[in-house]
């Protein structure tokens, strides 16, 4: 009883909430009023960077040398001095990282289609059913169970390394010298393999 109060309760405040939030007025499906409203800038200076006022998460005096505030979330906190554009040496620097957390972002939402998918089209009968398994199934989790793949998972390992260091490597090559991928012969693709070094 306790609970249904509860529950009931709390749906009441959040239809009143929503009616004051919208005018006040019955939502319905077949109502068609209509409200405006102007959007404006707060401000129209351009953002103003953190000084040395701001909060600090594990900051040294080396981070804090190149890490002034201008970049956002920036805490002074770089431990292996990532951001450093002398300490780096050039082979990491700031626009690399960015680049590369394109690609990770990219790779996060294959995975989460791949995680998915396969459950989705064994429940359809799209797949066989010993394919069509939970992700944390596939070997990802050892003691949850692994899928008894057509190598053993050291080999698969390994060629999953080969394979992503080959690809790693080209679009490193595309990063520091754009368009180069297209003019390297590689089994006839060199026209699709052009590259832009673009992020977007």
């Amino acid at each position: 009883m306790a609970s249904q109060a509860l529950v009931s309760s709390s749906l009441t405040s959040s239809v009143e909430t929503a009616r004051q939030l919208f005018g006040g007025g019955k939502a319905g499906f077949g109502s068609r009023k209509s409200s405006s409203f102007v959007v404006k800038a707060a401000s129209s200076q351009p953002p103003v960077k953190q000084g040395a006022d701001r909060q600090l998460w594990f900051a040294s005096k080396q981070s804090l040398s190149y890490l002034d505030g201008s970049l956002p979330g920036d805490y002074g906190f770089d431990p292996l001095g990532l951001s450093d554009p002398e300490g780096a040496g050039g082979f990491i620097d700031p626009n690399w990282l960015a680049y590369g957390e394109v690609f990770n972002g990219r790779f996060a939402m294959l995975g989460a289609v791949g995680a998915i998918a396969p459950e989705i089209f064994g429940k359809l009968g799209l797949i066989p059913p010993e394919t069509a398994l939970p992700w944390f199934q596939t070997g990802v989790i050892p003691p949850a169970g692994t899928y008894n793949y057509w190598a053993d998972s050291y080999t698969l390992f390994v060629m999953e390394m080969a394979f992503m260091g080959f690809a790693e490597h080209r679009r490193a090559q595309d990063y520091y010298n754009p368009g180069s991928m297209g003019k390297q012969y590689f089994l006839g693709f060199e026209k699709y393999l052009g590259g832009t070094a673009s992020t977007n």
